[in-house]
């Protein structure tokens, strides 16, 4: 199975309510080096969006330009015949309930596997395990941390926070592969990791 870093822009939080905006997918080897991307923005009648997502999402209906069945089509085509493990932030609680909305759950699970990975997860794993010494799992902190640059002003437009997510799961997985290697010189059991 085969990655793809998955993120989402949405009118709100709760997917009964309000409309999803954008779609940001990238294809990623299972080291996270990057292979193709994706990113369309949405159209649907009606849209329904807070005014919170508006300024996080920076939205403009100027961009808003591809209909939900052309962007299925879109997506199809991007991810072809291959079924792959969701990588993101906050995936199962944002991103994956909208998508099984907008997309059909019969689709999303013809895509993506209902395995996934979470950044912030993992991140938090490090932490207790006191390898990571800070005490936030915020986007911005987890970037501080592992010295990823980026724009604070753009870090919530999926767009741009989608090559933020890749670059976070290629430093986590770093470091994860280094702490295995060095449980398993140690003899100790590395399958919890």
């Amino acid at each position: 199975m085969q990655y793809c870093i998955v993120d989402t822009d949405t009118g709100g939080l709760d997917p009964s309510v309000y409309s999803l905006l954008g779609i940001s997918l990238i294809k990623v080897s299972p080291k996270f080096e990057k292979f193709k991307s994706l990113h369309l923005n949405l159209l649907s009648d009606p849209m329904v969006i807070s005014p919170g997502a508006i300024c996080a999402n920076h939205f403009s209906f100027d961009t808003a330009t591809i209909d939900y069945d052309t962007a299925l089509l879109k997506i199809t085509e991007f991810l072809g015949e291959h079924r792959y493990i969701p990588v993101g932030i906050n995936l199962g609680n944002i991103d994956v309930p909208f998508l099984h909305k907008y997309l059909g759950i019969n689709n999303y699970n013809k895509f993506f596997s209902s395995n996934f990975i979470d950044i912030t997860y993992n991140y938090e794993l490090l932490q207790s395990l006191g390898v990571i010494k800070c005490n936030s799992s915020s986007i911005a902190s987890m970037c501080n941390t592992l010295g990823i640059e980026y724009d604070e002003y753009r870090i919530h437009e999926s767009s741009y926070s989608s090559e933020i997510i890749r670059q976070l799961a290629r430093a986590l997985d770093k470091i994860i592969t280094e702490v295995k290697s060095y449980l398993q010189k140690a003899n100790w059991n590395s399958n919890v990791l």
